[in-house]
C-alpha cells in the first residue's frame, strides 16, 4: 500500500481545524466563567461597601478547615460565597466589634475541622468568653470535629450536637513514622549530628522509635495542653475536673455519648438552633451576619473615635522561611516565608509615614539560615527607626525563634511552640547499598580531602568530626545571639537552647520572652506605647497587603487538583503511594519534611524544626 499525500494533506487540515475549534470553545468558555465570577466579585464587593446590618442580627461565626494570618487566597470563595475567606485577625476583630455594637445580639457558631494550633484555638476561646461578659448570648453547633473546635464550642450558653454528629474528644498524642529499620534493609547510613540532646527530630531516620530527650519534651507539652483542655472543659461546662478526665480517658466520638457525659445540653438540628436564636429576639427568622460582610458594614457603635495620629504595621511571617522572593519550591511553596517578601514588607511599613510601630507576627517552624540572618539584619536595621513588636503565633521556633530577636519585645501565647534553639546536621551514605549490588566505589584525589564525604564511600571519623564541626560553630553562634539578645551569660543561654522545643509559657518563666499574650496583647501593648488610650481604635495596615479580587479570581483560573501533592507530576510513583496510606497529621508532617529536603537543595544549612510536631487532636 502507498500512502497519498493529498489524503495527508487533508486529514492534517482536518486536525488543525478541529484544534483552532476546541481552542476557540476553551477560548469561549474561559471568558464566561471569568465574566460570571468576575461579575459575582465586582457585586459581592459593592455589596459589602453597602451592607447594613440591621437590629437583633446574630454574629455567624463557622470557623472550619485552616485559620490563616491573612485572609484565605481560596478564589473558590468568590464563586460560592461572594466573598474572600476571613483571616485569623478578622475573627477576632469581628468578636470584639460586636462585643460593643448595638446591632449584636449575640453569637451563632458553627465550628467544625478546624485546623490551626493550640494558641489560636485559645485566643478565639478567650475572646469569645470576653463577649460574653457583655450579656450577650453564644448559641453553637458541632456536626463533627474534635477536641479545638470543643474547646472553642464549649463558651456557648447552650451547646448543640447534630443527631449523627461525630467528634474526636480522647486527648492528644503525636504520632511519628521512623525510617531506620526500613534503611538498614536497603543498606543506607544516615549519619546525624545532632546540637544538641532534644534536637532530635532528625530520629525519624536515625532511630527505630523515640529517644529519651524527645519522648521527655514532647509529653510535657502534650501534658499541659492536656490539663488546659480538662481545666477549661471543667469551667465552661460546670462538671468535676476528674469527670472530664475520665470521659476524655475512654474517648467520646458520638453525639449521644456527649450528651450522657454531660458535655452538650442538646442533641438537635441546625434549624432547631437558628429558629431558637430567631426566638430569643423576637423574630419569625434569624438574622445573620458572616464575619466578612460585617466587618465591611458601617459601625454601629456610638461614639467610636479612631486615633488619627498613628498607625500600625501587622507584619505577616508565616511559614518555612527561605531565601529569595518565591523561589522553585512547586508543589510545596504553599506555607513559604521569603525572605525577600518579608523584607520587603518590613521597609514598607518603615517608609509609611503614618504606620509608627510594627508588629511582626511570627508563625513559623524556621528553614534556611541565611534567610533567617538576612531578616534578623535587616530587622536591627528598621528598629533603629521604629520600634518593632514580635507576636509570636501556634510556632516561632528555630529560625522563627532567631528572628524573633532582633525585636525590641518578644510576646508569645502561653500555648506558642517556641525555642528549637539548635542545628541538625544529616547527611546519608550509599556505600553499603551499592556494595550490596556488587558495586565498587574508587576515588583518585589531590589532597586527603577531595572526598570529604563523598556518599559512595564510607566515611572517616575525621569526615564526621569535620562535618560536626561545621554544624557546631552554627549552633553556637545561634546560642550567642539569645544570649545577647536575651542578656542572658551564654552557659545559661545554651542551658536553654539544645533544640528543646518550648511552650510559650515555659519560655517566659525562663526569659527567653519579655511577656505572655496573643495577637490583641500584642496590639494592646503597641497602643500603650504610642500612647493610645485603651478605648480608642487605631488603623491596623496589613503587610503584604491582602489580595484584590481580581488577583483571586485568577488564581481560580489556573486551580489544580485540591491535593498539591497528589497533582504534581514530578514526585515518583513510591510517594504518591505513602502519601495514600498516611493519616492527616502524618500527610502534614510528611509535606513539611519534603518542603525541607526541596529546600536543602539550594540552602546548605537549616535552623529549623525538622518534624512539624503535628498533634493528633
Amino acid at each position: 500500500m502507498t500512502a497519498n499525500p493529498s489524503d495527508a494533506t487533508t486529514n492534517h487540515r482536518k486536525n488543525a481545524g478541529c484544534g483552532l475549534i476546541l481552542a476557540l470553545i476553551v477560548l469561549v468558555a474561559i471568558g464566561v466563567v471569568i465574566t460570571l465570577i468576575g461579575a459575582v466579585a465586582f457585586f459581592g464587593a459593592f455589596n459589602r461597601e453597602k451592607a447594613k446590618v440591621e437590629p437583633k442580627t446574630a454574629l455567624r461565626l463557622q470557623i472550619s478547615g485552616p485559620l490563616n494570618e491573612l485572609a484565605t487566597t481560596d478564589p473558590s470563595s468568590l464563586l460560592f460565597q461572594g466573598q474572600p475567606g476571613v483571616s485569623y485577625f478578622d475573627v477576632l476583630a469581628a468578636i470584639r466589634r460586636a462585643k460593643t455594637d448595638d446591632r449584636i445580639s449575640g453569637i451563632y457558631l458553627n465550628s467544625g475541622d478546624l485546623r490551626c494550633g493550640f494558641a489560636k484555638a485559645i485566643e478565639i476561646r478567650e475572646t469569645l468568653l470576653d463577649f460574653k461578659s457583655s450579656g450577650k448570648f453564644i448559641h453553637a453547633y458541632i456536626e463533627f470535629g474534635d477536641e479545638l473546635d470543643y474547646l472553642i464550642a464549649s463558651t456557648a450558653d447552650t451547646l448543640s450536637m447534630a443527631p449523627e454528629g461525630l467528634i474526636d474528644l480522647n486527648g492528644f498524642a503525636v504520632s511519628t513514622l521512623f525510617w531506620r529499620g526500613a534503611l538498614d534493609k536497603i543498606g543506607v547510613d544516615i549519619f546525624v549530628d545532632q546540637h544538641e540532646d532534644y534536637k532530635s527530630a532528625a530520629e525519624t531516620i536515625s532511630r527505630t522509635d523515640f529517644s529519651r530527650p524527645a519522648r521527655e519534651s514532647i509529653r510535657e507539652l502534650l501534658l499541659q495542653r492536656y490539663t488546659f483542655l480538662i481545666d477549661a472543659i471543667a469551667n465552661s461546662r460546670n462538671r468535676p475536673a476528674v469527670e472530664v478526665k475520665i470521659a476524655l480517658e475512654e474517648g467520646i466520638y458520638t453525639s449521644q455519648g456527649m450528651l450522657e457525659h454531660g458535655l452538650i445540653d442538646r442533641i438537635e438540628s441546625k434549624q432547631s438552633v437558628l429558629n431558637r436564636i430567631a426566638a430569643q429576639v423576637d423574630l419569625e427568622k434569624p438574622r445573620l451576619v458572616n464575619v466578612g460582610v460585617y466587618l465591611n458594614s458601617r459601625s454601629g457603635m456610638k461614639g467610636e473615635t479612631v486615633n488619627r495620629d498613628h498607625e500600625i504595621a501587622l507584619v505577616i511571617g508565616s511559614g518555612t522561611i527561605i531565601s529569595g522572593d518565591s523561589g522553585d519550591l512547586e508543589p510545596f511553596s504553599t506555607g513559604m516565608l521569603s525572605s525577600g517578601s518579608l523584607i520587603r514588607s518590613l521597609r514598607q511599613a518603615r517608609d509609611n509615614d503614618r504606620v509608627s510601630a510594627i508588629i511582626l507576627r511570627i508563625d513559623s517552624p524556621g528553614g534556611s539560615v541565611l534567610a533567617s540572618d538576612e531578616i534578623w539584619q535587616e530587622l536591627v536595621e528598621i528598629r533603629k527607626d521604629k520600634p518593632i513588636f514580635a507576636s509570636m503565633s501556634d510556632l516561632a521556633a528555630s529560625g522563627g525563634y532567631y528572628i524573633a530577636l532582633a525585636c525590641d519585645t518578644l510576646i508569645a501565647h502561653p500555648a506558642t511552640l517556641t525555642g528549637s534553639i539548635g542545628v541538625i546536621s544529616v547527611i546519608p551514605n550509599f556505600s553499603k547499598l551499592i556494595s550490596k549490588m556488587g558495586i565498587s566505589a574508587d576515588t583518585i584525589k589531590t589532597s586527603p580531602s577531595s572526598d570529604f564525604l563523598d556518599p559512595f564511600l564510607p566515611f572517616t571519623e575525621s569526615d564526621k568530626s569535620k562535618f560536626s564541626s561545621i554544624g557546631r560553630k552554627t549552633y553556637l553562634n545561634f546560642v550567642d545571639k539569645v544570649a545577647d539578645a536575651r542578656e542572658l551569660p551564654f552557659d545559661r543561654a545554651r542551658e536553654l537552647a539544645k533544640g528543646r522545643v518550648w511552650s510559650g509559657a515555659d519560655a517566659y518563666s525562663k526569659g527567653l520572652v519579655d511577656t505572655l499574650g496573643g495577637l490583641w496583647t500584642a496590639i494592646e501593648m503597641t497602643k500603650d506605647y504610642l500612647g493610645i488610650p485603651p478605648e480608642e481604635k487605631v488603623r491596623i495596615r496589613f503587610y503584604p497587603e491582602p489580595e484584590s479580587a481580581f488577583t483571586m479570581l485568577m488564581k481560580l483560573l489556573t486551580l489544580n487538583m485540591q491535593n498539591p501533592v497528589m497533582q504534581n507530576s514530578s514526585l515518583s510513583d513510591p510517594v504518591r503511594q505513602i502519601w495514600a496510606f498516611l493519616t492527616e497529621a502524618e500527610r502534614r508532617q510528611f509535606a513539611y519534611l519534603l518542603q525541607l529536603v526541596h529546600l536543602s537543595r539550594s540552602e546548605r544549612l537549616l535552623w529549623a524544626l525538622p518534624e512539624s510536631l503535628s498533634f493528633d487532636w
